[in-house]
Order: C-alpha cells, then structure tokens, then sequence
C-alpha cells in the first residue's frame, strides 16, 4: 500500500491506513488511479464499539476508516473482520453510508439475496469490466442521487400535509367559535406548528416501521393503532361523507 493512502492523524499520534488498495485499471487521472480500499480487522474487532487503548483515537473501526476514505478522497471502501464485510461510501463533503453483509447469514440457504447482493456488488464484473455506469464507484453515486431526490419528495409531501392539517384545525376552530385553539393561541402560537409537525413526524416514522413488519399485524392493532389503519378509516369516511 502507498504512503500515500496513509493518514497521520496528529492530534491522536495514529496513523490511518488500508489493509489493501485496489488500483482501477480505467482511470485516466493520476489523482484517482484508486477504485477501493480494503482494511480487514481480527474476528475479536467490533466494528461499531469505539477502540479502549491508552492512546491513539477512541473511535471505532468503522468510524476511523469512514475517515480514511474521506481523506484519502477514494470514497469506496471494504471493512471486514471475517465475521462480516461493510461495504463504506463517504465521499468528501457527504454523508458517509454503509451496508454491511454477516457472512453467518450468506452461509445459510436463507441468506442466499444477501450473498447474491454481495456479488453483484463486489464481483470483478462490477469492479473492472461493467460498462463506466454500471461499475460499483457509478452504482453507489447513483443511489446516492436517488437518496437525495425521494428526500426532497418526502419533505415536499410532509409540507403539504402540515398545511392540510393545518385547515382542518383551523376549520375545527371555527366550527366551535375559537374554542379549540384560542388558549393555545394565546400562550404560544408556536406550539401549534411544532405540535401539528411533532405529529407528521412521528406517523411517517410509524409507517415506515409498519411497512418493514416491526409493529404488530394483529387485527386489534390495524383497527386501532395502525396509520394504515386510520387512512382506511378516513377513506371510508370520505366516500360517505364527501361534504364533511
């Protein structure tokens, strides 16, 4: 590995470094002759739990390679320690993101997605020889850009769901003569922004988790604690009540 992958960290006394480098055999650029690097661990390293040593950095693995990558301006890299690999992407001046691949898992018959995930990603198809937009460095920008556009979406969606719970309590108060929101309104205007957004918040994280099968599927709770559940109920509503 070149010195030129290694990162003194000073203020630590540690110096960074790759186990391994893979050179991309395309690039044209001296500054980016790098496709990816690779720093392999013991199988008693956890890559999440923060090193305890006496000196040095008291990050963990993970955290101290995502910074590798950072400065070392390659981006892509591949951490393992036998017990599972991290595939890292930490652009300069981006939000690092990682998936990681138990290799307990890809050894078993109901791990074989995961394992074929692995090698689409990492095979020497994707790595060399994939068309310039297929390649693994094209792949990651790619999901990258997409993150970003379905975050742009969502905060838009969010936005025109606050102004329309925003008229429907307004239309409430007027119903009732100021009633509902005239204390509150009084006191701290404010509240019913955060209160009303505090809300949304809190039911696209609830539908996110129901979406991935991590609240209950039980009757009970689809009929009275479900989001999925109350939307087929406002629904329902709507279609017998279309003036109200």
């Amino acid at each position: 590995v070149p010195a030129e992958l290694s990162i003194a960290l000073p203020e630590f006394n540690e110096v960074l470094a790759p186990t391994a480098a893979v050179l991309d055999p395309q690039s044209k650029d001296p500054a980016r002759r790098w496709l990816l690097l690779i720093q392999t661990h013991p199988p008693t390293v956890d890559l999440d739990k923060p090193t305890s040593h006496d000196h040095g950095w008291p990050a963990s693995p993970s955290r101290k390679f995502e910074r590798l990558l950072r400065s070392s301006c390659v981006g892509v890299g591949l951490l393992t320690n036998g017990i599972e690999f991290r595939l890292l992407y930490a652009p300069p001046k981006e939000n690092a993101g990682s998936i990681t691949f138990p290799v307990g898992a890809m050894t078993e018959i109901g791990g074989r997605l995961i394992l074929g995930a692995f090698h689409l990603l990492l095979s020497s198809h994707t790595l060399f020889t994939a068309p310039s937009g297929s390649r693994l460095p094209a792949l990651l920008q790619k999901s990258r850009d997409y993150q970003a556009s379905v975050s742009e979406q969502l905060a838009e969606q969010v936005l025109h769901s606050l102004y329309e719970l925003l008229r429907g309590f307004t239309a409430a108060d007027e119903r009732v003569n100021g009633e509902l929101l005239r204390e509150v309104l009084r006191r701290d205007p404010d509240q019913i922004y955060g209160g009303l957004l505090t809300v949304l918040l809190r039911m696209v994280f609830t539908l996110f988790a129901e979406d991935r099968g991590l609240l209950p599927g039980s009757a009970l709770y689809v009929r009275h604690y479900s989001v999925h559940g109350l939307f087929e109920r406002l629904r329902t509503d709507a279609e017998r009540y279309p003036d109200t």
